[in-house]
């Protein structure tokens, strides 16, 4: 019998699987911990959320997804030509502890 990888490839190369590919369980699926400890995605009907890099997002009623909030007042970069001035990544260090979540 094959093992989820061996028979995954089976598959993509057109040879003899041993049974139907469930999707994922040759792959490892982690999340970073940026997207686990702030906060990226409003929730539907919501209020408006600023994430980690300063970008204002909604998430209003009957509309299919979130989306940036694009007023003057709530632009992340306020000049193109000088972009490095408003930009400012978030910071990206984590506990130990948070990194074996």
């Amino acid at each position: 019998m094959l093992n989820a990888k061996e028979n995954m490839l089976a598959v993509m190369k057109g040879t003899n699987p041993d049974r139907f590919v469930n999707q994922y369980e040759a792959l490892t699926i982690f999340v970073d911990p940026y997207f686990m400890f702030t906060p990226a995605m409003p929730e539907k009907g919501g209020g408006e959320l600023v994430n980690a890099w300063g970008i204002t997002n909604v998430f209003p009623e009957n509309t299919p997804g979130s989306f940036p909030v694009h007023t003057p007042d709530k632009l992340v970069v306020k000049d193109i030509e000088n972009w490095k001035e408003y930009v400012k990544p978030p910071e990206l260090n984590f506990s130990n502890e948070q990194w074996d979540i």
